[in-house]
């Protein structure tokens, strides 16, 4: 591979983790400075997670039944389940967490859309080094693919992660933080059995199926389940778009506690 194919597969595979943060940043920061730095905390802490996942799921493969491609459907889903989907979203959350909490620690004041767009940055950075690092072989149109849609994916994810944890420290709720846990942990699951699914829903619908719309079963089902990927990406999309747009930026993280006028003894309380 020449250093311009090397540059070109890099900027296809990661087109998208420059044009998303920019979009977050500029809809955002009309009062308030963007730290840059916590973008580049936020990234490198990306980094950790994606080696730890890629470590987690080579271990289910090769000392569990649970071997992804190469298994039953039922088998491929469980694997989706707990390799992809409670393992990956276990690491991004984690990572993105440990880096808030040394942020706080240290006396970082953060605003609420800034631990959102934290936890965003971390999972996207997450899918900048497993397409780097895993699917970087893969022909032109593919490498675009995957800028296109698991990128995006694992952004909103990590988008609902953040919303889950700035909503639990507001709230001084612990559950919120594992109700979006396992919501994501879920999205992600079903995003990748979507093929799967399609499989059986068509061998249930047409048992004895050989050919539709002119090609061949497995071609389709490739169609209905890139399809309904497109799908669940815009969906989260546009909702993480509205849920953006409506964080006041001006919110801080860890509420402010103000005093209070002590109107009898004019003392502040």
């Amino acid at each position: 591979m020449n250093v311009s194919l090397s540059v070109s597969s890099v900027i296809l595979l990661c087109w998208t983790a420059i044009l998303i943060p920019g979009l977050m940043l500029l809809s955002k920061h009309r009062y308030t400075i963007p730290s840059f730095f916590l973008f580049i905390y936020a990234f490198v802490a990306g980094i950790p997670a994606a080696l730890l996942a890629g470590m987690y799921n080579t271990a289910l493969r090769e000392h569990t039944q649970l071997k992804f491609f190469k298994s039953g459907p039922y088998y491929q889903i469980l694997s989706y389940g707990v390799g992809p989907g409670l393992g990956e979203e276990f690491w991004k959350m984690i990572s993105a967490f440990t880096l808030l909490i040394v942020l706080l620690h240290v006396g970082y004041r953060l605003f609420r859309h800034e631990a959102v767009f934290l936890f965003a940055t971390t999972a996207m950075s997450f899918g900048v080094v497993e397409n780097l690092f895993v699917y970087s072989g893969l022909p032109p149109g593919n490498l675009f693919s995957r800028s296109l849609l698991p990128l995006p994916f694992h952004t909103c994810l990590g988008f609902l992660q953040g919303i889950g944890v700035a909503t639990a420290i507001r709230q001084r709720s612990v559950v919120r933080i594992f109700y979006f846990y396992f919501l994501c942990a879920f999205l992600h699951t079903l995003y990748d059995s979507f093929s799967i699914l399609m499989a059986l829903l068509v061998h249930l619908c047409y048992p004895d199926a050989v050919i539709l719309w002119g090609g061949d079963v497995q071609y389709t089902v490739s169609l209905l389940g890139t399809g309904a990927q497109i799908v669940l990406v815009c969906f989260l999309f546009v909702i993480g778009a509205i849920m953006w747009l409506r964080i006041d930026e001006t919110e801080e993280l860890l509420p402010v506690p103000t005093a209070n006028w002590d109107d009898e003894g004019g003392t502040l309380q």
